[in-house]
């Protein structure tokens, strides 16, 4: 088992985290704001940003939530739709999203079951949408937008600090919710939501997106991790992707598959019988490298025994 994954899982959702790896030993230290909370102070040779993959959770069935969650399917990004009629929430209207259907009161009872999601608040009702924006304020997340007119907000609001909610954190929420696009119809409306929450996940271009399953299933497991630590030109995954090879497990994670995979795997099983801790190789991923790829572009991949 290695604590390193665990411990990403257990605290990559409060905030970005910065992971510096040695080169020469393969050994990580993680920090937030610059203070080391994991492992000892290194020489390392590579430092990242690491952040865990968006999951939006909206609030609400109707038109816009319906659109919302087209575009973001589309996109790739994981979608979750709660609501309480049944009508509205189910498979035909929703059929690439999760899907939470009970009464709002019930779930609200409960704690957050997402991990740092991107919260939209669109239900059926003024008041529905007071109790979903105070639930909301007490988890944890990315993001946090509510949809409606800035009259309406500002009452929102005023109910927050009744509540005994600080001004700062109710001046971080997105309402009206989207950018301003001129938006009119329910698709552009979803449009400008998606486009909002895509400019807030992607305002640092160098973090890394981690996947938060991913984490907790190879955080029980040993074997070898292989990762992408750099990429130049038209290599088919970003810098970051990782998959994790184990002789008890399934193969978690992807670096691209093709004859990069195949190889990665291969050689990571290799790692795995011998003494060795890590491995760095390059690989040319055009007709000219040793993998007979064509896509294009070089990758730089890190083995790591884990």
């Amino acid at each position: 088992m290695d604590g390193i994954y665990s411990f990403l899982f257990n605290n990559l959702k409060d905030g970005p985290i910065e992971r510096r790896t040695s080169l020469k030993s393969g050994e990580e230290a993680l920090y937030r704001d610059g203070v080391l909370i994991y492992g000892r102070e290194i020489e390392y040779g590579i430092s990242e940003t690491l952040i865990p993959l968006p999951h939006i959770v909206i609030f609400g069935a109707g038109h816009i939530s319906k659109a919302l969650s087209d575009f973001s399917s589309l996109m790739g990004i994981r979608t979750t739709v709660i609501d309480d009629r049944l009508e509205m929430v189910n498979e035909e209207r929703f059929p690439c999203s999760e899907r939470i259907a009970t009464s709002f009161p019930s779930f609200f009872s409960s704690p957050s079951p997402f991990y740092s999601p991107f919260f939209a608040i669109m239900t059926y009702g003024h008041r529905m949408d007071n109790d979903a924006l105070l639930w909301c304020m007490k988890q944890s997340y990315s993001y946090l937008g509510m949809i409606g007119s800035k009259a309406k907000v500002e009452r929102s609001f005023a109910l927050l600090e009744e509540k005994g909610i600080e001004r700062s954190l109710i001046e971080q929420i997105h309402a009206p919710i989207g950018l301003d696009i001129g938006a009119v119809t329910p698709e552009e409306i979803a449009l400008s939501i998606l486009g909002e929450i895509i400019s807030c996940y992607r305002r640092d271009k160098k973090t890394i997106s981690l996947d938060p399953g991913y984490l907790e299933r190879v955080s029980a497991s040993s074997g070898v991790s292989v990762r992408i630590i750099e990429k130049r030109g038209s290599a088919p995954r970003a810098v970051g992707s990782e998959l994790f090879v184990s002789d008890s497990t399934p193969i978690f994670g992807t670096i691209g598959g093709g004859s990069l995979e195949s190889h990665a795997i291969e050689e990571a099983k290799k790692l795995l019988k011998s003494n060795n801790l890590l491995l760095v190789e390059e690989h040319m991923l055009s007709d000219k490298g040793d993998l007979g790829m064509v896509c294009g572009g070089d990758v730089t991949l890190l083995y790591q025994r884990r």
